[in-house]
């Protein structure tokens, strides 16, 4: 089920109200109306994917000496899991690594994950 964020309904909420507001005022300029909503929706989708991707101006810590490919990895899985709350993520993160400071950032995720699974059964 996807899960609409504040500032999603927000923009929607208001590009719904400027259409009305435009096809009541402006009902000669409807085209131009419909290709700034197509403009919008697609720049809307554009930064949806980065910010799912990255955090929207956020990088995410990758180890220098690992496989930053399963560390993105589970990365993702352990923010899916968590419904893209990153400070969660990163809590979870600290908290392995009070348990195991020497461990790789790697491993730290796989601890987290199956931390995560064992507590959910």
């Amino acid at each position: 089920m996807y899960k609409l964020s504040f500032n999603q309904l927000i923009a929607g909420i208001v590009i719904f109200l400027l259409t009305v507001y435009f096809v009541t005022h402006f009902p000669d300029k409807i085209p131009y109306l419909i290709f700034a909503l197509i403009l919008a929706f697609l720049l809307a989708n554009y930064a949806n994917q980065k910010s799912a991707n990255t955090g929207f101006g956020k990088k995410i810590q990758l180890a220098k000496n690992t496989s930053s490919g399963q560390e993105m990895q589970l990365y993702k899985s352990l923010l899916q899991r968590s419904q893209g709350d990153r400070k969660q993520v990163e809590r979870l993160i600290d908290y392995e690594r009070r348990r195991s400071p020497s461990s790789c950032r790697t491993d730290l995720l796989q601890s987290a994950i199956d931390r995560w699974e064992r507590d959910r059964r």
